[in-house]
């Protein structure tokens, strides 16, 4: 784990204020930057599988961050499974926290990678003049075609939320609450901005689970809400009460310590290495027809094969492609400003909030 030198910001998220939070140590960087065994543009071929591994020199350990085990999660998790980061020479420590916390935690250098998707704490971080993070890729490009936005049917016209039935009612926009706040809430601020229904025409159900969620919709507590994977389902075979309006983007994203990405791009490329070895090797085509996959993605789910294969198939890019990202950042900087939950004014460029060079590092065999 890189751990920074010392910083201090002010970071306002709601009635919520992280402010002069510091952090200092030694760590990877202090006897200068891990190094590889090999590699170069030889490692990196068409087809499953590559690019081949190229070991660091020293065994490195990388600390990842996340919130739950969710399908966009997997390609980390299933390399770490496979053993994919041990080829490296990496020790890949995994640890669960709060969306928002994993943020600060990695900007703090007390963890190299979030996996998350995007929030109004991290929006703050990369607003800041010395960006002590930044975002690199995409963790998945698609999320399984049941998780969405599902709306009871009594308020839908058409296939669209119907603006004068839905006034006045309760949507879960994501677990966990927070309002427009909640990354979850990008399905009701697409749907609602392009169908011209306004943003508080509804009132933000608070509940802890999609599952919890679906067990409201479905004894009629609220009108609607965004579901992922098991519970989404749930709704998904009851077409005749509800419909989902809007399929959840794919939004989760890699989040790295900007330093960590600067003074060990070697360690940063290794990472990355596996991760796009493990989508092309394992997560590609009808993956769960891989019956080891499909076992190992059951068990960090907490599901069974059976639920899995029901849910269906998320997409993983091959090479870490980061376009997917880029192109939904403006649309949830436009909602966490109608949330009023970002510290700055003028929209972040996207080329500020991206550092994509370890990905280009391992597509180009520099490492």
């Amino acid at each position: 784990m890189f751990r920074s030198g010392r910083w201090r910001w002010g970071i306002t998220m709601g009635a919520v204020a992280l402010m002069a939070l510091t952090a200092c140590g030694s760590g990877g960087s202090a006897s200068g930057p891990v190094e590889a065994d090999g590699g170069g543009p030889a490692s990196v071929g068409q087809g499953p599988g590559t690019p081949n591994p190229s070991p660091l020199k020293e065994r490195t350990t990388v600390t990842v961050l996340y919130s739950t085990a969710a399908t966009s999660f997997m390609s980390v998790l299933i390399a770490k499974e496979m053993g994919e980061f041990e080829k490296e020479n990496l020790d890949v420590e995994l640890r669960t926290v709060p969306t928002t916390d994993g943020a600060v935690l990695v900007a703090r250098g007390e963890a190299d990678v979030q996996m998350a998707g995007f929030n109004a704490s991290a929006l703050n971080l990369l607003a800041q003049s010395s960006a002590p993070i930044k975002y690199v890729t995409s963790a998945s490009v698609e999320e399984p075609p049941t998780a969405g936005l599902y709306v009871n049917n009594q308020y839908v016209k058409d296939g669209h939320v119907d603006p004068a039935a839905i006034r006045g009612q309760s949507l879960m926009f994501g677990p966990g609450g927070g309002g427009l706040g909640n990354p979850g809430a990008l399905q009701w601020y697409t749907h609602a901005t392009k169908n011209g229904i306004p943003l508080d025409a509804v009132t933000p159900a608070v509940l802890s689970s999609s599952t919890d969620g679906a067990i409201a919709m479905l004894n009629n507590r609220i009108a609607g809400g965004g579901l992922f994977t098991s519970a989404a389902r749930l709704l998904d075979a009851q077409k005749d009460r509800f419909t989902m309006v809007e399929h959840n983007a794919a939004a989760a994203v890699y989040v790295a310590n900007s330093e960590w990405l600067k003074d060990q791009p070697q360690v940063a490329a290794a990472f990355f290495r596996a991760v796009m070895r493990t989508n092309r090797t394992y997560l590609q085509g009808d993956y769960l027809e891989n019956k080891n996959v499909l076992d190992i993605e059951a068990k960090l789910l907490g599901s069974t094969p059976e639920n899995v294969v029901a849910d269906g198939l998320a997409r993983y890019s091959p090479d870490l492609d980061s376009s997917v990202p880029k192109g939904l950042f403006p649309s949830y900087q436009d909602l966490s400003r109608a949330a009023g939950v970002l510290s700055y004014g003028a929209p972040l460029p996207t080329d500020k909030a991206f550092d994509d060079t370890p990905v280009r590092d391992v597509l180009q065999g520099k490492y």
